[in-house]
């Protein structure tokens, strides 16, 4: 029987930042981003390591979340806000 893999905690920061930052305006994606490609650089190093899918979702909803306060703020400047 194969032992369990841990989930990193890198993996986990990284889909709580990214989650967080939706609902922040995309304040933490930037963390959560980083510590998503840390995370999958450290499960690659190490077999053991689990939570390869997590630091993926959280780079993909960091990035999104990113975006989506680019265009915002686009947006917003070219209304003419916040004169």
């Amino acid at each position: 029987m194969a032992a369990p893999q841990r989930i990193s905690g890198l993996a986990l920061a990284s889909i709580i930042l990214s989650c967080l930052s939706l609902v922040t305006l995309g304040v933490p994606a930037i963390a959560g981003v980083i510590c998503g490609y840390l995370a999958l650089a450290k499960c690659r190093q190490n077999a053991q390591c689990g939570g390869e899918g997590l630091a993926r979702a959280g780079i993909t909803i960091g990035y999104v979340s990113m975006g989506l306060m680019m265009l915002i703020v686009v947006v917003w400047w070219a209304m003419g806000w916040p004169t």
